[in-house]
């Protein structure tokens, strides 16, 4: 029990909460292999990188050494659909993409889970009709020279998108069904 000395309090609770929300999503094995018997400020942070490197299925980083940042892009088919769906249901409704209230929302929702710190920023691609696979993404940039990149906060922010998208997208799928069956009726 010496080796907790090397980490707070809160970083013991914090891996504990996290360890908690991948257990709820069915992923507690990518984050397993950092919680050990040693808690030490290097399994927080390993534990932090693993989680947010195992929340979307699609996951690329790279570390730019000319501006001492790391840039993060995630993607799923969850986040596809999403989008898809978004556009499907715009095109019901005669609405484009800059009035489409589900392509706002997800863009809010993401502005109220990544706008928490100068040294993180972020940009939400969603294409209603994409041209590739997993065109649509979220990418965040780490402005890791500051040295307060707050990784406990971007590995929250990316859980809570994950499970708003996966919400919002049954939503839409029910929204769509309705509008069918609404035009269908009305055709007839």
């Amino acid at each position: 029990m010496d080796d907790y000395d090397d980490i707070s309090f809160y970083d013991k609770w914090e891996m504990v909460y996290f360890a908690k929300r991948f257990f709820d999503i069915g992923q507690y094995s990518d984050l397993a292999c950092s919680i050990d018997d040693e808690f030490v400020f290097d399994s927080w942070i390993q534990m932090m990188w693993n989680g947010i490197a195992s929340v979307f299925p699609i996951h690329k980083d790279r570390f730019y050494e000319k501006y001492c940042s790391s840039l993060y892009v995630f993607s799923s088919d969850e986040v596809e659909n999403y989008f898809i769906n978004a556009g499907i249901f715009g095109e019901l409704l005669g609405l484009n993409e800059d009035k489409n209230p589900f392509i706002q929302k997800a863009h809010n929702y993401a502005r109220r889970c990544f706008n928490f710190s100068y040294a993180v920023d972020w940009q939400l691609y969603g294409y209603t009709k994409p041209k590739r696979p997993y065109q649509s993404r979220l990418a965040i940039i780490a402005y890791e020279d500051s040295g307060d990149v707050p990784h406990s906060c971007i590995l929250e922010g990316l859980l809570d998108m994950r499970q708003w998208i996966a919400m919002k997208n049954k939503e839409l799928s029910k929204k769509i069904e309705r509008i069918k069956l609404l035009k269908a009726g009305a055709a007839a």
